[in-house]
């Protein structure tokens, strides 16, 4: 391993540990110590998918990147020092075709004012908007060509754009040789980056790659399902799960299939893929839907039963396939929107689910202390992160401000984003990349010239001073992002407690409202767990007893409290009633502009 391939390593961990705060891997153990690899992942966040694969894939790896991306300042120069293989795709280099065109009906089109035979290729791809996507079979001329299908519709005068097809048998080749040599390629089979909440359809280059190289060199390959499932993904101090899949050994028969059918082959291939794919990703309908699966998963588990990682993974994905299968179901779909409500409620308030259920209302002296503690801890925290703050605050918001105008304009370029949020945490990290270490060295500038004018009395000095000052500015930032950890967690407790000393009564009704929610997920999953998921009560992470015994805890609990709890006069308009039919109407019509 090449000392710059290992720099690059540490420094991408290092980098990724400072924006993420808890990165879990799982399935270190499924990839294979030797052999050719291919890691095949999601595309859910840009850059940072690469930097994770690379990372974390315990292998030396080189990665597909894209053509444009190698040429790219910061990108580019750490995608060569990471061995990365450039590709050329059609979409970055579309351009807008000369003249317009006509079709009568059939595959036959005719342009005015165009150069078909300087322009374009057979095999080329033209896209003509709302009428379609179509492949040039045959040029024919200077004004006339043939599609390889007729069109949806006839068009007179519609303009056009050129996807240009791209010889990639030189890429191939690359990939072959590293195969061939028991090298890893980490490739992204969607072709591109997304924020979609779903996988996009998959090329079937990745299968070209693989079965290629066996048929060539006869050398077996596996191929390794990489789940990057993000948490809040361009936020910084988040959380992300990287899963690994178990190796898929491709058979030889399919080795053999694509000497004689190649078109089955790879398709059989892909599929079989992608199922290995959404096994360790964590995908759904909508994020709305996706957001209630995680909600739900924690409304399921008992409050003392604590999960693993891999245990919240696994039951994440067991509620997305039951809830995907069980789409249509009434009792389902009003079970989801009792979770959206109840989460567009604590949005509301600014709690968290578990603060919840851990804050309680029944001690005030209890709540004043634990109140009073979360304030100190919260003033220590700014008195010692504050010059840093200060300081740093003109970058945090041009970081932010440069990441939305990013954000806005790969949403403008793409026709797969939603809003364009799968950008941002890369642009971030890009552009930290550089002024993060141009303001640490502005601030050892400052000190060398303070030094040598008023600090110290010879250049050995100055010089020792200033290298010791970088060093422990460096650590005091790397400190003080660790601390806005324990800062945040302190202001949601402070922000807890002050809820239940000044709206008890609201407290409390939220927490009815999730209990009856948790009750009725419960027994939904009790009903159809059975009968949707295979041997659902031999492979149970929560058992029957552990739910039992916790709602037994949760009952005795909410006696106690309502007996010597007094009541508060409140207004019942401002208390959600999740059983309420009509308010729940009214809270969904303004759902997609909350989310």
């Amino acid at each position: 391993m090449a000392l710059g391939y290992q720099i690059v390593h540490w420094f991408f961990r290092f980098v990724l540990n400072i924006f993420f705060r808890d990165i879990t891997i799982i399935g270190k153990e499924n990839i294979p110590k030797e052999g050719a690899v291919i890691f095949c992942g999601n595309h859910n966040n840009q850059f940072i998918d690469g930097m994770m694969i690379f990372a974390y894939c315990q292998r030396e790896s080189s990665l597909l990147v894209a053509e444009k991306s190698m040429h790219r300042r910061v990108i580019g120069d750490f995608a060569k020092l990471m061995n990365s293989i450039p590709v050329a795709r059609p979409q970055d280099k579309v351009f807008n075709g000369k003249g317009t065109l006509k079709s009568s009906g059939d595959t036959l089109v005719t342009g005015t004012d165009t150069e078909f035979t300087k322009t374009l290729k057979p095999g080329d791809v033209l896209k003509l908007g709302a009428i379609g996507d179509y492949v040039v079979k045959e040029i024919v001329s200077d004004t006339e060509l043939h599609f390889k299908e007729v069109p949806a519709g006839v068009f007179d005068n519609q303009k056009y754009k050129v996807l240009p097809k791209i010889d990639q048998a030189e890429i191939y080749s690359k990939v072959w040789e590293r195969l061939n040599q028991g090298g890893c390629i980490g490739i992204f089979p969607e072709g591109g980056s997304h924020d979609r909440s779903d996988l996009l359809p998959l090329k079937a280059g990745v299968t070209l790659m693989a079965l290629g190289a066996m048929q060539k060199f006869k050398v077996p390959v596996y191929v390794v399902a990489c789940g990057l499932n993000y948490y809040n993904a361009s936020k910084f101090r988040s959380q992300v799960v990287i899963e690994f899949g178990e190796p898929y050994e491709i058979p030889q028969n399919l080795v053999e299939l694509y000497g004689t059918d190649r078109r089955s082959a790879c398709s059989t291939m892909l599929t079989e893929i992608e199922h290995r794919l959404r096994d360790v990703t964590l995908t759904a309908p909508s994020y709305h839907v996706l957001q209630s699966i995680l909600y739900a998963r924690r409304l399921y588990t008992p409050r003392d039963k604590s999960l693993t990682k891999e245990e919240e993974t696994l039951i994440h994905r067991r509620l997305s396939r039951a809830f995907s299968v069980m789409k249509n179901n009434q009792t389902l779909q009003s079970l989801l929107n009792e979770i959206r409500l109840y989460i567009r409620e604590l949005h509301e308030l600014g709690l968290k689910d578990s603060q919840v259920t851990r804050t309680s209302t029944k001690y005030q002296n209890k709540l004043i202390w634990n109140m009073m503690y979360a304030f100190v801890m919260m003033f220590i925290s700014i008195l010692f992160a504050l010059p840093s703050g200060i300081i740093g605050l003109p970058i945090l918001l041009a970081l932010k401000y440069l990441a939305e105008q990013e954000r806005k304009k790969a949403l403008a370029n793409s026709s797969v984003k939603v809003r364009g949020m799968d950008v941002m945490a890369s642009h971030k990290v890009k552009l930290s990349l550089v002024i993060v270490p141009l303001y640490l060295l502005a601030f050892s500038f400052i000190w060398f010239l303070a030094a040598i004018f008023v600090l110290c009395d010879s250049w050995f000095q100055v010089f020792w001073t200033t290298i010791v000052f970088t060093v422990l500015w460096f650590l005091y930032c790397v400190g003080c992002v660790k601390l806005y950890d324990g800062f945040v967690r302190h202001f949601l407790a402070f922000k807890a407690c002050l809820m239940a000393l000044i709206r008890p009564r609201k407290l409390r009704n939220l927490k009815q409202n999730r209990d009856k929610i948790q009750d009725d997920l419960r027994g939904f999953i009790a009903e159809h767990g059975p009968k949707v998921i295979p041997d659902f009560n031999t492979k149970r992470i929560i058992t029957e007893a552990e739910l039992e015994r916790d709602a037994f805890t949760r009952s005795k609990t909410y006696m106690e409290t309502t007996e010597t709890e007094e009541e508060e006069d409140f207004d019942e308009s401002s208390d959600m009633r999740m059983n309420d039919p009509q308010l729940i109407d009214q809270y969904l019509e303004n759902s997609e502009n909350y989310y």
